[in-house]
């Protein structure tokens, strides 16, 4: 049975991540669905004793996935970790941090 995603909340300090998998590189070659690591993650809930962290954050995570990283039960790549195990969260950049084109060359 699929629950809803609103409907699971992680408790302590946990938190529950959805998988974007990147499928094919742009020539076509698959990518392995066993390797987890690298992979673009969304931070879709917190636990209350979590920190730092918010829903909507993409977030680069280590751990393998069966002893650092759980699998949901009855949902597509949803996925729950320990806080401890995020390494870092990627900024968006807003345009007024980049920086303008240079053009050193000749016109």
């Amino acid at each position: 049975m699929n629950e809803p995603v609103e409907f699971l909340r992680p408790r302590g300090e946990y938190v529950l991540l959805r998988l974007k998998r990147p499928g094919q590189t742009p020539t076509g070659i698959a990518v392995p669905d066993d390797s987890v690591e690298g992979h673009t993650w969304f931070i879709l809930a917190v636990g209350p004793q979590v920190g730092d962290l918010e829903p909507g954050q993409r977030v680069l995570i280590m751990g393998a996935v069966g002893q650092d990283i759980a699998h949901v039960p009855n949902q597509k790549d949803i996925y729950i970790t320990k806080q401890q195990n995020i390494l870092l969260v990627v900024a968006e950049p807003s345009r007024d941090d980049v920086p303008p084109p240079r053009f050193t060359g000749e016109s």
